[in-house]
């Protein structure tokens, strides 16, 4: 990582900050990290109770009608539908074409060899991802936002 771009990474931090609050600024410099992340610090850093301060600035701020400002201000800037549109009314034939053929993930692969296919590195997300989440018996999971529910292909 170059001088400058952890500097644009600073830099932009502050303002997030103060627009979006804490959570967001903090999600943000993540996700536009160089590094690969290690999954279970990301998991433990945004699902562990933090430092009590920490949590109520979580929490309140920025206050609440700042956040709904905010939100009417980036709402009125989308053309939802036709963002939706353009990303969920393609047939399923088109994704075939790249996708594998179990799950249909369009996200991320897990790929622990160089050997691997994808549909074996598909298996593997999908394998670590129910290990983070160690469903017990009894327990419902809600799958939101997760394309087509594939997960619930994969028996635990």
């Amino acid at each position: 990582m170059t001088f400058l771009s952890r500097l644009s990474r600073f830099l932009w931090f502050i303002p997030e900050v103060l627009i979006g609050g804490p959570a967001y600024a903090r999600y943000m410099f993540w996700s536009k990290s160089e590094q690969v992340l290690d999954a279970h610090q990301v998991w433990d850093t945004f699902t562990k109770p933090a430092n009590p301060l920490y949590e109520f600035l979580l929490n309140h701020y920025p206050p609440g009608f700042v956040r709904q400002f905010i939100a009417d201000i980036y709402v009125a800037q989308l053309d939802r539908i036709a963002g939706i549109s353009q990303h969920y009314d393609i047939s399923n034939d088109f994704y075939k074409l790249f996708l594998d053929k179990k799950y249909m993930f369009y996200t991320c692969a897990d790929f622990l060899s160089p050997t691997d296919t994808l549909e074996e590195a598909q298996e593997h997300k999908a394998d670590y991802l129910l290990h983070l989440i160690a469903p017990q018996p009894g327990e419902k999971i809600l799958d939101i936002g997760c394309g087509c529910g594939s997960m619930m292909k994969k028996v635990y």
